[in-house]
């Protein structure tokens, strides 16, 4: 998982917005008259030794905002160009770490991810180097990126990739755990985070404060995706924060539950992780994979569906009509559940066509599946009209029958992949302790 996220955040930086963000900000951040030839002499930090230049950085932070849409203002260029700073710095560890390991890149590896994200903006890979370059950006700074984090990658693999266990304990948990969640309501989410590591308890004060402040930026009107940018850790940070859709089983259970609660463009409020501190924006909700079919892997749900039925005969007047329909309308206000049908039956004289059964969700005309949307048990749905008359439909029970389960050797990668993760955010961390870093440019000290 951890060579997966690495190499997605690379292929998630080629947006479909990528190449229209590009042609909209040519120009943007650009360096005073006659400063673009001293940007690249003059230095904006030392590495161990390793120079960064100004260029380097103006450069990377046009980068940053055309993959992320934020908006132009100083304000928001001065935050992008710290960040720039920032990932360039850790950049330079990164290579030098793998240096020091004699690790190598291979150029074929590089030039085919940098060609894998112009192909998801539908161009190849010459056509996607020339409009980095006409927006004034440049194709060095993402093969840049690109070679830092493979870099980074083969470096920590190198180091902890025999140094991380997985007790069968910690998989029994994790599996049932997983088998638990496999009978819930199969959920999935598109959001965007900012994610705030931590390595030792004392932290989580202190990034949870940060999390709270960021939310009052946000109120005041900032940019989620610039402020990701700016301040996330996450991989995501370089497509301003966005994950895309995941399922819910795979969230942390702190971001689940706060997601079954929020609305699409909500912000939730500072989550605690084992990992860190999130802030994770819901961008839209849904129930199936992009294919419209429930996802297999989490099982096929079944409904047990009730109904009050209301004929309509064809030699009825328009008037006639109307008037089932109210009856229907006036049913459905009284109908609060299942066992309240045959009441309401016997109240307004009609036959019994109740009992729908059990129905596969998957399998149920799209008129009734749109109408019990969201709809939980015992609520009744909108009055439908059907060919025959009108119906009112209510859940009196919902079923999962599990489908695929994860097997053990995927919980364990998992579990691997996250303790991974954590190592790698501490030996970045020790990596910056032990080295000498000079930073130069002004204002970003």
């Amino acid at each position: 998982m951890f060579l997966h996220t690495m190499r997605s955040s690379l292929f998630r930086l080629a947006a479909s917005s990528l190449l229209c963000s590009l042609m909209l900000y040519i120009g943007f951040v650009s360096l005073p008259p006659d400063a673009h030839a001293q940007g690249a002499l003059k230095i904006a930090a030392v590495v161990n030794d390793e120079a960064i230049s100004e260029m380097d950085v103006y450069t990377r932070a046009k980068l940053m905002m055309v993959s992320s849409g934020a908006p132009d203002s100083p304000a928001t260029r001065q935050r992008m160009l710290q960040k720039a700073l920032k990932d360039l710095i850790d950049e330079s560890l990164q290579l030098q770490e793998a240096k020091r390991l004699e690790l190598e890149v291979a150029e074929e590896e590089i030039s085919n991810a940098f060609a894998g994200i112009g192909k998801q903006n539908g161009l190849s890979g010459e056509q996607f180097e020339q409009a980095l370059q006409q927006s004034g950006v440049g194709s060095a700074t993402l093969k840049r990126q690109i070679r830092a984090k493979i870099s980074w990658v083969q470096a920590v693999r190198r180091i902890f990739g025999g140094k991380v266990d997985v007790s069968d304990g910690e998989i029994d948990a994790a599996l049932a755990e997983t088998l638990a969640k496999a009978h819930e309501t199969s959920t999935e989410y598109e959001i965007s985070e900012i994610f705030l590591p931590v390595t030792n308890p004392e932290q989580f004060v202190v990034m949870e404060r940060q999390a709270t402040q960021l939310i009052d930026r946000l109120r005041s009107g900032e940019n989620f995706a610039a402020l990701a940018q700016q301040y996330s850790r996450a991989s995501s940070s370089t497509m301003g924060g966005s994950v895309g859709w995941v399922r819910a089983l795979a969230l942390p259970a702190e971001i689940a539950t706060a997601l079954e609660r929020m609305g699409p463009g909500q912000v939730s409020t500072p989550l605690r992780t084992k990992n860190g501190v999130y802030l994770v924006r819901l961008e839209n909700r849904r129930r199936a994979n992009n294919s419209g079919a429930l996802d297999p892997n989490a099982g096929k749900a079944e409904l047990h569906l009730k109904q009050i039925f209301v004929p309509v005969t064809s030699d009825m007047t328009p008037s006639q009509e109307a008037y089932m329909k109210r009856v229907a309308d006036t049913a459905r206000t009284r109908l609060t559940s299942c066992e309240a049908i045959p009441q309401i039956l016997t109240e307004f004289n009609l036959r019994d066509y109740s009992e729908l059964g059990w129905m596969k969700e998957e399998e149920l005309p799209s008129q009734l599946a749109q109408s019990l949307l969201g709809l939980k048990i015992g609520q009744p749905s909108q009055t439908i009209r059907l060919e025959e008359g009108y119906s009112v439909v209510v859940i009196c029970a919902r079923r999962v029958i599990p489908g695929k389960q994860p097997e053990r050797q995927e919980i364990a990668n998992r579990l691997r992949s996250e303790k991974l993760e954590l190592m790698a955010r501490r030996h970045l961390r020790d990596l910056h302790r032990q080295s000498i870093i000079d930073i130069r440019m002004a204002g970003q000290g």
